[in-house]
């Protein structure tokens, strides 16, 4: 661990080895913020990233098994306005990355205006923002109204490919009716999230690029499930993982975490957006800096650009955790 940190490969490690009969030993490297002099602790908590799909799949079986959410249900079954080639897939085909979604979307671009730097300012956690793109507040030195709200693409409308359904059409009359109403947005409103998330749901159902290989390693795969998870539980996805995952295995709540996490016990992380801005160059979109893809390095924060727009825990990323978590959770799966 000393020598990936000399070598500037992490700022920060935690190792735990354990054995099956209990115990184990544990090592640590690095420091919180890198250049900050503050060891990183034992118990400190990292944002874990993709490492939040294992508890997802761990939750799926778990409402599989109380017959909450069943892993053969079909999402037509679940959302009635799903594309054919989507419906037909299964939850199961969500999690096992099989469902032909792409793996990846700049989901803050399917909101106008883009709620990127200027709409965040206000709530600060360490120096870094901590409130979800989907909470924006009003720009008070320019006095816009509508800031941040959510609208869908243009495309949803005027898509040669995709006739305009009568519902189609509502949609079109409802964004209409939002751009002319001139109204105040106030700092974190409880149902902007909810309106986010609802945009969210179906554009993944009805708009997210198909026709991957099975096999494709799906960032939206996991979004889309969890997203039907909170419609068919009624319960928010954290919440969900507390109550069927984090304290069935005794997890300490000190050990798994939401974000904003307040940065004693953050862990810093320096990553920058290069894997991001690769993949939008795949779908043919140019990200510049003005989405805050360049802002860093994260503590408290998700690093992943969906996972901290969307706030909280969106399925796919999100998650901080402890190495005492993961090796926890990490033995519910290895030892009989």
């Amino acid at each position: 661990l000393g020598e990936l940190v000399a070598r500037g490969i992490v700022s920060a490690a935690v190792a735990r080895v354990g054995e099956s009969g209990g115990g184990g030993s544990v090592a640590t490297a690095g420091e919180r913020v890198a250049g900050g002099g503050e060891p990183v602790g034992a118990d400190d908590l990292f944002d874990v990233a993709s490492l939040t799909k294992p508890f997802v799949a761990t939750l799926a079986l778990r409402l599989e098994a109380r017959g909450l959410l069943g892993l053969g249900t079909a999402i037509g079954d679940l959302l009635q306005d799903a594309r054919p080639e989507l419906a037909r897939r299964t939850c199961e085909d969500l999690l096992r990355h099989r469902a032909g979604l792409a793996p990846w979307y700049p989901l803050w671009t399917l909101f106008e205006p883009h709620p990127s730097g200027p709409a965040r300012r206000g709530a600060e956690l360490g120096g870094l923002p901590a409130q979800p793109l989907a909470q924006t507040q009003r720009r008070e030195e320019t006095g816009a109204a509508n800031v941040g709200r959510p609208h869908p693409p243009s495309d949803w409308t005027k898509s040669e490919r995709v006739p305009r359904s009568e519902r189609q059409r509502g949609w079109e009359r409802e964004w209409g009716s939002h751009r002319r109403r001139d109204r105040q947005v106030p700092t974190a409103p409880p149902e902007a999230s909810v309106e986010a998330e609802d945009i969210v749901l179906r554009w993944l159902a009805e708009r997210a690029p198909l026709g991957a290989e099975p096999g494709t390693y799906s960032d939206l795969g996991y979004l889309l499930w969890c997203r039907l998870a909170t419609q068919a539980t009624g319960v928010g996805l954290f919440e969900l993982l507390r109550r069927e995952v984090l304290d069935p295995l005794d997890l300490d709540p000190a050990d798994v975490a939401e974000p904003p996490v307040e940065p004693p016990r953050a862990v810093g992380c320096a990553l920058d957006s290069g894997r991001e801005r690769e993949l939008a160059a795949g779908l043919g979109l140019a990200l510049d800096g003005g989405h805050g893809l360049d802002v860093g390095p994260w503590r408290g924060v998700a690093q992943d650009a969906n996972a901290r727009w969307l706030g909280g825990v969106p399925g796919h990323a999100g998650l901080f955790a402890s190495a005492r978590a993961l090796e926890r959770l990490g033995r519910e799966w290895l030892l009989p």
